[in-house]
Parts: structure tokens; C-alpha cells; sequence
């Protein structure tokens, strides 16, 4: 699946994003709901990774050393997605299996740095 590296999370857990109004995202949008709207029905009552509105779908995978994603960079991701019992709750994980880059992202215009003495 094609997703777009948006950023680590405090808890160094890395976030990818998609939205329907981008072609090349598409299918990871309509993909990523599906799986948002089967977790929501399992009635898990931690927190999901899988979070999808009608405007954007995103997930969250635990860390991993193994890859280094950049900043708006698309990705084709091989992912395992599991559940897991503690203490009587369900929590629910995403993990990354593989990696490969398939968009590089155009670099971002930051502007003129300002020396303000």
C-alpha cells in the first residue's frame, strides 16, 4: 500500500497520511477506512493506530529502527497489523514490514533567513 510519511509522534511511533483528493493516495485512503471502519466495529476500547474522516486516513506504526522515512515521501509499506490482551483490554499495533520509496518529495521553500539583531 502507497502511504505519505507525515511525522514521528512524541512517542517516536511513525505516522503516515493519505487523502481521497490525491490520486496517488487514493487506493491507501479507501484501504486504510476499510480497516479503521473494521477496528471501530470490533468495539476496542484503547486506542486505535487506524484513525480515518472523509478528508484524510492515517496510521500509526510502532517504532522501528530499521527504517529511516523522510517527510512527505510516498511509500509502498508491507505492514502486520495486531491485537493483543493486557490486563483485560484489546490494544491493537501496527507494525512495518517492508519499505520502499516511491515518490521523493519536492523539497520545501522555507523563505530567506532573517537575521534580526
Amino acid at each position: 500500500m502507497q502511504l505519505r510519511f507525515q511525522k514521528i509522534d512524541p512517542y517516536k511511533n511513525s505516522i503516515f497520511i493519505v487523502s481521497p483528493n490525491k490520486p496517488e493516495e487514493k487506493d491507501g485512503f479507501d484501504r486504510l477506512t476499510k480497516f479503521y471502519e473494521a477496528l471501530k466495529n470490533q468495539n476496542i476500547t484503547t486506542f486505535l493506530p487506524i484513525y480515518a474522516t472523509a478528508d484524510f486516513s492515517t496510521i500509526r506504526f510502532k517504532p522501528n529502527n530499521k527504517f529511516n522515512f523522510a517527510e512527505n515521501n510516498m511509500y509502498e509499506l508491507e505492514f502486520n497489523i495486531r491485537k493483543r490482551e493486557y490486563e483485560g483490554k484489546d490494544y491493537v499495533s501496527c507494525f512495518v514490514n517492508k519499505s520502499k520509496l516511491v515518490k521523493k518529495a519536492e523539497p520545501l521553500d522555507y523563505g530567506e533567513l532573517l537575521k534580526l539583531e
